[in-house]
């Protein structure tokens, strides 16, 4: 087996992980495991500021940086290696030969230092008179420790940390610590915080074999793990009174916490006179020391690999500690509901005593042959031959991938082998390696998964992630286009490498699932595979996203294998794709079981205004059960039919015209009338058609005599509301200079824009009333300027207001603005006013005139909003929009006239202006503003048009404070933004979009959560008569029991057992249930649930009545072995219960056990000195 293992460890080379870490603003970043000087963590220390990050580039994964002297953090920073797939080492072995030389760090006093998932071993403080203290870190100041590893440090006292300061611990491990004194772990002298920690298997030579708190000092423990640690390993001291797993002086608070399993001196010593124990709940100290309350074995595991970043000792089937916390300080900071591996708690009824929550995972059945069938594999003889299993095949005649490839699977991962795969085609000998994989690893570091793939022949790159779980349905996907490998987990990229390029290398070998083979080696997967699918094609994040919770047809293009696992008995597995069948070995288990598959999917969709969206809703019943879809709210902006209500098909037909995002939201429903909402995103772009001569023409003036005549516009003569806008280029602000205008006749301007001065100003007026602002415009730029005119307002500010580019701009008021225009006035013109009255004939009597270019004009006869000057300044009118009088395009490009596209005022050219074929440098960026509600994602389009007609791109160039925002669209703008959990209140991220040009250009969306709206939360506990979990008939409610729900109040259950949270925002809520006394649960009493607008979720609880066990030790005086008349019975003997407490017999000899969980029970009776037993000592019963 030794030989076979280093065989394997050749032959498969640490996972490669190429991708460079990019830093963000305050972050510095380490490239290199050298001790000092460029790149280095040493130098990293040195250069970053105060209160800075230091991160690790993806290199140094599972690599190890060796120290050639202690690193002093004299200033606040956050050393954080969380990005890593595997955590870097930080090592106090300066020459690698096995033994510690220095220590790791020290914590200067007054400094605030935080340090995540890093791995600390071999430092030494040995070295350090007069001071030989933690053997990886000293603390003087405030230190944090998360998800870190802390092994085989020494020090004289303190083997891992001496804490002088504030110390805070969470999910992290210390284990092969050691002290020649006290502390093998870690020594207290300061104020210490541990939650959901190990301490396992460290030893000090006196006191303390993995605590040691001394007088003075204060000591916090919530849900930590304190086991199989040894004292007094010197000798020095008395051992029974060492304190092997915690030696406490000072002061104590500890809950949910293990000491136990010491393998020198006792579990937990409180030391007379000077310990202090102030809180102390649901304790599990195992020789009874420290006033615990639990006494006992703990029953816990191996130190291990059991998911998250660190290992720990799990609790067995069976331990005492399962479901024996105390829930309120579970709850509470800092364990939060998580255990040290990040999973939630309580799993069962309450929470776990200690570090590490027993999760047993059940999942919900399906039909024997429904959607849901998945293969289950036992890790040691099961798999499934593809093609033939005699004799190795090539990759040509299995049809596989030649370049681009992706694999994908669900999964659920048991047991993370040392090698393993889902599937694979591969042969991995020595220095030669060809073909993919796609599978499982366990280190001794990490679990992990794995996509490799080889192109070369000679070296293969694995893409490596350590967040997948066990016992939990993941999605994984592995992708390659010939020069990118990608690794997906439940649709998020989490790796990528470019290391490979080229065609896949192939050589002969065999084709499987649930194991890897090739010519010396054979393994295979622990655990459950569903919906194995081979493309042809690398698939993207967005296509993987798409059909990952879908059923394929089978006839998707570039699909090559696909494998659903829904047969549900016998030895064939049917590939629905192609021709290769796989045949069962080893008989894996048919489970009909599968993914947990959500219901309704949100969905974003393109299209034109003149094209509808014919697609499907997606929903999917893991039950494998029909569904029926229907509309929840219609769309605002189109029409939508829900053509088939079985299979989710619609259609939606967008208004004509309309330009912009529309949504409606849809039910899924199944045949147990459990729902889910989804809600369906469609960006609509108008593609009205441009002139003939081109979309982009222009109309150029030149500051002499050149000049438009739009005739006498009735559509401005005695009116109290108007909105004129256009596009304006400058290349010399004349004194002035007039870019619109219509004059009276005495002078006076009944509408006008223009610039005010020589600076670039821009004034507006009408019938004598004249503003001015104060902001100036640019020369030689593209501006939109809009002039609104609305007489039914008060003020001069509401009456008459001006945009540039959208934004509204103040104004200084020179004169007042009346409620009306006048009812008689001359000709409207553009690029300079007109002194007459009769049609422009003379060009001298042009005034004021422009130099630079104008562009689409248009008239409107209402008083348009900021948003609808916004909506529609860089789209193309079609002319029909409500409220559109006047609409000249200057697209001609040549001649003396312009038409008016939308009232027939065709206007003439005086004095030559010339017609420009040049485009608009239109700013593409639009500020935007979305509003949702708290939890709900806002899925929508950026704004960006290029004039050119060119494809733009869209990027986040700041993201937002308050929430995630993904961009699903680089050239259509479409987005994603999903709001923090609860988040009520304004956030912001900033866009950028550029042209084929280079032209950039960056705009804001701002987005509002509200408050939600409300559904409600119901549901029934009940007495589980027969323990199926279900609700069955004649099985009665259970009155009385408290139920909470997250975020809200408590209520209680009615007479029947029901229960109802009226009024409860829409969003996901956690429904908890307090197991009276006398009961206990039969499944979870904590479920998560999905509350829509309107909408009831449902959750049910599971109970079942306690039953009791008693009986009576007697003296046996006639030997008949059972007790008759006058035969006493015998106090004081012990009687042990599997699984729960002892007792003792009364003065009477009876004994009784409440409480007792229904189940089969072995019972032990110690014979008292001075008996023996005349029959049988231990006995079975079932409750």
């Amino acid at each position: 087996m030794l030989i076979l293992m280093l065989a394997l460890a050749a032959a498969w080379p640490h996972p490669a992980i190429a991708q460079d870490i990019t830093p963000l603003a305050g972050e510095t970043v380490v490239t290199n495991a050298n001790d000092s000087g460029a790149g280095s963590l040493r130098q990293a220390i040195a250069d970053t500021a105060a209160g800075g990050t230091i991160i690790f580039n993806n290199s140094l994964s599972g690599g190890t940086i060796r120290l050639a002297s202690q690193l002093t953090l004299a200033k606040n920073v956050t050393i954080d290696g969380s990005a890593l797939g595997m955590q870097v080492t930080i090592s106090g072995d300066t020459t690698n030969d096995g033994t510690g030389d220095v220590r790791a760090f020290t914590v200067n006093a007054g400094v605030t230092a935080v340090l995540k998932n890093l791995t600390f071993t071999k430092g030494s403080a040995l070295a350090y008179s007069p001071t030989p203290y933690g053997g990886a870190i000293v603390n003087n100041g405030d230190l944090t420790i998360i998800n870190s590893t802390f092994s085989s440090n020494k020090g004289n006292y303190a083997g891992a940390i001496g804490n002088w300061g504030t110390l805070t611990v969470r999910g992290s491990t210390f284990t092969s610590n050691q002290s020649n004194n006290e502390g093998g772990a870690i020594m207290n002298f300061g104020t210490m915080t541990i939650a959901n920690s190990t301490i396992a298997a460290n030893s000090a030579g006196s006191y303390g074999g993995g605590i040691s708190n001394v007088a003075g000092s204060a000591t916090t423990l919530a849900n930590v793990t304190i086991w199989q640690n040894a004292a007094n390993t010197a000798s020095l001291v008395t051992e029974s009174t060492s304190g092997g797993g915690l030696y406490q002086r000072g002061s104590l608070q500890y809950a949910n916490t293990i000491i136990a399993g010491a393998t020198r001196g006792n579990d937990c010593e409180a030391v007379s006179g000077q310990s202090t124990i102030s809180v102390n709940v649901e304790n599990l100290v195992g020789d009874g020391g420290c006033s615990a309350r639990y006494s006992g074995s703990a029953d816990l595991g191996v130190l291990a690999n059991n998911g998250g970043p660190t290992q720990t000792a799990a609790p067995i089937a069976g331990s005492f500690v399962v479901n024996a916390g105390n829930d309120v300080y579970c709850a509470s900071a800092p364990v939060g509901n998580v255990d040290q591996r990040g999973v939630t708690r309580p799993w069962g009824s309450h929470c776990d005593i200690g570090a590490v929550e027993y999760a047993q995972i059940t999942t919900p059945t399906a039909p024997v042959a429904g959607r849901n069938g998945v293969l289950s594999f036992d890790g040691t003889n099961d798999y499934v031959s593809v093609y033939t299993d005699t004799a190795k095949v090539s990759a040509t005649t299995l049809g596989l991938p030649v370049k681009d490839i992706t694999v994908e699977a669900w999964v659920n991962i048991a047991q993370f082998k040392k090698w393993s795969a889902f599937i694979g085609f591969l042969q991995d000998n020595a220095t030669s390696e060809w073909g993919w994989a796609m599978g499982t690893w366990g280190t001794p570091d990490a679990d992990g998964v794995y996509f490799g793939l080889s192109t070369t022949g000679t070296g293969m790159t694995y893409l490596s992630d350590f967040s997948v779980l066990p016992n939990r349905w993941v999605h994984l996907a592995g992708t390659y286009d010939g020069t990118t490998m990608k690794l997906y987990v439940d649709g998020d990229l989490m790796n990528s490498s470019t290391a490979q390029s080229g065609p896949i290398a192939y050589a002969n070998s065999w084709y499987r699932l649930g194991s890897y083979k090739d010519d010396d080696e054979d393994f295979r997967i622990q655990g459950s595979m569903d919906e194995v699918r081979v493309w042809n094609v690398a698939r993207s994040q967005t296509d993987i996203q798409t059909n990952m919770y879908r059923r394929l047809t089978g006839s998707e293009a570039g699909l090559v294998n696909y494998w659903p696992m829904d047969e549900g008995s016998g030895t064939v597995l049917n590939d629905h794709k192609g021709v290769l069948n796989g045949t069962l070995v080893g008989l894996p288990s048919w489970l009909q079981t599968g993914p947990p598959i959500l219901p309704g999917l949100d969905l974003s969709f393109s299209t034109n205004d003149v094209t509808p969206v014919n697609d499907s809703l997606l929903g999917m019943d893991p039950d494998g059960g029909a569904l029926t879809y229907s509309t929840v709210t219609q769309p605002a902006h189109g029409n939508l039919q829900i053509t088939n209500a079985s299979t989710g098909a619609f259609t939606y037909t967008p208004n004509p015209n309309y330009n912009g995002t529309d949504s409606f939201t849809y039910r899924v429903t199944d045949v147990q009338s459990l729902t889910d909402d989804a809600t369906v995103s469609i960006a609509v772009r108008s593609v009205n058609s441009p002139p003939v001569a081109g979309r982009n023409g222009a109309l150029a003036f030149d500051g002499a005599n050149d000049i438009v005549d739009l005739g006498n516009v009735a559509a401005l003569n005695g009116v109290n509301r108007y909105t004129i806008e256009g596009w304006a280029r400058l290349t010399a602000f004349n004194n002035y200079t007039t870019i619109l205008a219509k004059r009276q006749s005495d002078g006076d301007r009944a509408a006008m824009i223009q610039l005010y001065g020589t600076q670039g100003q821009v004034a507006v007026a009408v019938n004598g009333g004249y503003g001015y602002s104060s902001a100036k415009i640019e020369l030689n730029k593209w501006v939109h300027l809009a002039a609104v005119f609305d007489g039914t307002k008060s003020s001069n500010a509401d009456r008459l207001k001006l945009y540039v580019d959208g934004t509204p701009v103040a104004l200084t008021f020179l004169s007042s603005v009346p409620a009306t225009t006048p009812s008689t006035a001359t000709r409207l013109t553009l690029g300079a006013e007109y002194n007459g009255t009769a049609p422009v004939s003379s060009i001298s009597s042009v005034i004021m005139p422009m130099s630079g270019q104008l562009d689409e004009v248009r008239l409107w006869n209402v008083a348009r909003s900021q948003a609808d000057i916004q909506a529609a300044m860089y789209n193309r009118m079609n002319a029909s929009e409500s409220g559109l009088v006047g609409y000249w395009p200057l697209d001609e490009s040549s001649g003396n006239t312009t038409a008016d596209k939308a009232g027939g005022q065709t206007g003439v050219l005086f004095g030559g202006p010339g017609w420009l074929n040049s485009s608009l440098p239109l700013r593409p960026g639009l500020d935007l503003t979305f509003a949702t509600l708290a939890n709900i994602p806002v899925t929508n389009t950026l704004v960006g048009i290029d004039p050119d007609g060119g494809a733009v791109n869209f990027t986040v160039a700041t993201s937002a404070s308050h929430g995630a925002v993904q961009i699903t669209g680089a050239q259509s703008g479409a987005f994603v933004y999903t709001p923090a959990n609860g988040y009520v209140g304004a956030d912001a991220f900033v866009y950028q979009v550029a042209d084929s040009g280079g032209l950039t250009d960056t705009a804001t969306v701002t987005v509002t959560m509200s408050p939600p709206s409300t559904g409600a939360i119901e549901g029934v506990v009940f007495d589980d008569l027969n323990g199926n979990g279900a609700k069955d008939v004649g099985e009665p409610g259970v009155t009385g029991v408290t139920v909470a729900r997250s975020s809200g109040p408590n209520t209680s259950t009615a007479s029947d057992g029901t229960y109802r949270f009226g009024d409860v925002p829409v969003g996901a809520y956690t429904v908890q249930i307090t197991v009276p006394a006398g009961y206990v649960a039969s499944g979870p009493t904590s479920r998560t649930v999905s509350v829509s607008s309107g909408g009831a979720a449902k959750a049910n609880f599971a109970l079942q009545a306690q039953g009791v066990i008693q009986g009576v030790v007697f003296d046996d005086l006639n030997g008949n072995k059972a007790q008759d008349l006058g035969e006493p019975g015998i106090a004081g003997v012990t009687i042990t219960r599997a699984g729960g407490p002892n007792t003792t017999t009364g003065d009477d000899g009876s004994y009784r056990f409440n409480g007792v969980t229904p189940g089969s029970y072995t019972l032990v009776a110690s014979v008292p000195a001075g008996y023996v037993a005349v029959g049988p000592t231990s006995t079975t019963v079932n409750v």
